[in-house]
């Protein structure tokens, strides 16, 4: 359920008309899973018949519209396994940099890993 919240939030920000960027950091599901969440729930297909194989053509038809929305957009997600807080900052500089960063989704945020060695950096 959150993740699935998080995802609207930063899909909904990214397709309104001013084209806002939305960086999203997921620490436990990778991007090609999340990806194919925000096309379903754009397209309003049910992941299982994806998953299945037994998508209708009507299905099909809205999951390849979706695609193709969801591809305009500026979202760019990081799935990179026990980031440091540090690497996080790095990264959102980057993207803003390059793209104009306008929000920041971190799904699971406690599996965050501290700068320093020391567990107290957590």
């Amino acid at each position: 359920g959150k993740t699935a919240f998080a995802l609207n939030i930063a899909q909904k920000v990214a397709t309104h008309e001013d084209m806002y960027t939305v960086g999203i950091f997921s620490l436990e599901m990778g991007a090609d899973q999340l990806a194919t969440r925000m096309i379903c729930s754009s397209g309003n297909v049910d992941s299982n018949r994806l998953r299945t194989g037994t998508m209708t053509e009507e299905d099909t038809s809205r999951f390849t519209i979706a695609v193709g929305k969801l591809s305009r957009t500026k979202i760019f997600i990081d799935d990179t396994p026990g980031i440091r807080i540090n690497d996080l900052r790095s990264k959102c500089r980057r993207l803003k940099q390059e793209h104009g960063l306008d929000m920041i989704v971190i799904d699971y945020l406690q599996l965050i890993q501290g700068s320093g060695s020391r567990a107290s950096d957590n």
